[in-house]
């Protein structure tokens, strides 16, 4: 990561070659103990300052043209290349440069595209079992990878690198304790003996808001092409500001738990002085977005 605070070099660089730059994407994220530079798609140029400032990244530009120029211009950085947002589209050039890909699936639980499941397209990929999720341990989640090598570094690194000794606690190196206890893991287990009929049920209730939404000239958001969803949060896209706010209100004075689109980070108090670009997309959505009831045990 790239924190721009103690970095003032790469700060007063970025602000001085790219601050009229308007293709830019950059949002802020508040990562470990201190915010840092999130980089989206579409920042090329910016990323290809970085590396000739020395520094390491975790954003890229999915453009052919500026990954072209990662392999051949900076090639000694391949290990560090990562996707930090892009879709499934993206994947067909992360095999092309020969990136690796580290999947985001915290929501995906039953979720495919071309009948692939969410979290094994890329080199390693995640579950969330957070209590809002389709399947629940009270928290943790599950790393997700074909790669034997892999699956053996994220085991050693879950659970402390200790090294097999019947007499001393030896350690390899700086691990963690994340060992999910037997008590959570068997909350999730007995889940999973209901997954198939909790995405029926989603479906079920995606299907009547989607019914609800075309006979009320409402639009709810809907799975794209070629894809299988779980549907785990229904969502529905308002006209404007005041139609968003008028459902907001009427809803929750009738009971019914309605919620905006999680507030962007460029607009939260601590990341007002972070760089960042128009966020056009983002502000549009974010004045239009209402969370509906998506739960399993939404009735009729």
């Amino acid at each position: 990561m790239v924190d721009i605070y103690t970095q003032p070099e790469l700060y007063d660089a970025i602000h001085n070659k790219y601050e009229w730059d308007k293709s830019l994407l950059i949002s802020t994220a508040k990562i470990a103990d201190g915010p840092v530079l999130e980089l989206a798609a579409g920042t090329g140029r910016l990323t290809q300052l970085i590396i000739d400032l020395g520094y390491e990244y975790t954003g890229i530009d999915t453009s052919q043209e500026f990954l072209s120029i990662a392999r051949k211009k900076y090639n000694r950085y391949d290990d560090k290349i990562q996707f930090l947002h892009g879709d499934m589209r993206d994947f067909k050039l992360a095999k092309k440069f020969r990136l690796k890909v580290v999947e985001d699936a915290a929501e995906c639980l039953g979720s495919f595209y071309k009948n692939k499941h969410l979290g094994t397209f890329g080199d390693a990929g995640c579950l969330s079992f957070n209590g809002n999720k389709i399947i629940t341990t009270g928290g943790g989640g599950m790393v997700l990878t074909q790669r034997k090598g892999l699956a053996r570094k994220a085991r050693e690194l879950t659970t402390t690198a200790r090294k097999a000794d019947i007499l001393y606690f030896k350690h390899t190196q700086v691990a963690f304790n994340y060992r999910m206890p037997n008590i959570n893991a068997a909350l999730g287990i007995a889940q999973m003996e209901s997954l198939e009929t909790f995405l029926l049920e989603k479906k079920e209730l995606a299907a009547r808001y989607r019914q609800f939404g075309e006979e009320n000239n409402m639009y709810f958001f809907n799975q794209p092409k070629h894809s299988d969803s779980n549907f785990w949060l229904n969502t529905i896209i308002t006209k404007n500001l005041k139609e968003r706010n008028l459902l907001l209100e009427s809803t929750n004075k009738a009971g019914i738990n309605t919620r905006p689109l999680w507030t962007p980070m460029h607009l939260l108090s601590m990341n007002k002085d972070c760089i960042k670009d128009e966020m056009l997309n983002t502000e549009w959505l974010f004045k239009r977005i209402v969370n509906v009831p998506s739960s399993v045990i939404v009735s009729r």
